[in-house]
């Protein structure tokens, strides 16, 4: 199949989608058209869009890889850095039945258990005199 030009899954490839990024920085020769010796381009690939994301730019570091790669990009090397994370507190992750428990405990388990006892103590209470 390679040898008319076209190409073909194998047993052993990864499934896609497959996490990839790479560089490729090129400099014009001295004495080229543009004039400059360090002219040139820069090109980044990214096999996949997702990390750029609203829903995925702050998971993992994706917003450091992305900004960092725009400042490789424009040549500001100074502003290339991991910056520090920002607390935005603790989240957890339900499934549905998981959110279905956690609301039936906590919001008619535990105030119904708290009503009946508090009932149940009034009553006792009262009857004693």
């Amino acid at each position: 199949a390679y040898k008319k030009g076209t190409a073909a899954r194998g047993e052993t490839d990864v499934q896609p989608p497959v996490p990839l990024a790479a560089i490729s920085a090129q400099k014009a020769p001295a004495g080229s058209e543009t004039g400059d010796a360090g002219a040139g381009g820069k090109l980044v690939l990214f096999g996949d869009s997702d990390f750029a994301a609203n829903a995925s730019f702050r998971v993992s570091g994706n917003a450091d890889f992305f900004m960092n790669t725009i400042h490789f990009l424009a040549e500001e090397k100074d502003l290339i850095a991991i910056r520090p994370k920002q607390g935005l507190g603790d989240r957890i992750f339900l499934t549905a039945s998981q959110g279905r428990l956690v609301f039936l405990l906590s919001v008619i388990l535990l105030p119904l258990s708290i009503i009946t006892f508090g009932s149940a103590l009034f009553l006792r209470r009262r009857r004693r005199g």
